[in-house]
């Protein structure tokens, strides 16, 4: 079984981190590769630009936006990912990264749920 964590970019790196993975579209301002010590980063795992958008703009909910974002990370290839995670091809421990901190509000929370769907349902 598979551990998901979820952090912010900004929170300090510990061992119990596992595999650190960044899901954003773009690279948190002022974090170095070196400070965020991410060894994978998949954009593809981050929330389309548009909904993120709307979302932010208040055009979305936050229930609509998960919805939506839901449904992107069924298809291919995102939905493959999702499963590697869950088969723990990156790892037993593994620990999503975003910049968003001090909030339950962000896409990472919907992922860690996301993969452990997908490991229940094998």
């Amino acid at each position: 079984m598979v551990t998901i964590k979820t952090k912010s970019v900004y929170d300090p790196i510990e061992p119990e981190d596992g595999t650190r993975i960044l899901v954003m579209r773009f690279w948190p301002r002022g974090v170095s590769k070196q400070k965020l010590n991410a060894k994978y980063r998949f954009r593809d795992l981050a929330p389309s630009e548009g909904a993120l958008l709307e979302y932010r703009r208040g055009m979305r909910s936050w229930e609509d936006f998960a919805a939506l974002y839901a449904i992107e990370m069924s298809q291919p290839p995102t939905r493959n990912l999702i499963y590697a995670i869950a088969d723990g091809d990156f790892g037993e421990t593994v620990t999503l990264l975003c910049w968003e901190r001090g909030t339950e509000r962000c896409h990472r929370f919907i992922l860690k749920q996301l993969i452990e769907e997908a490991e229940t349902h094998g």
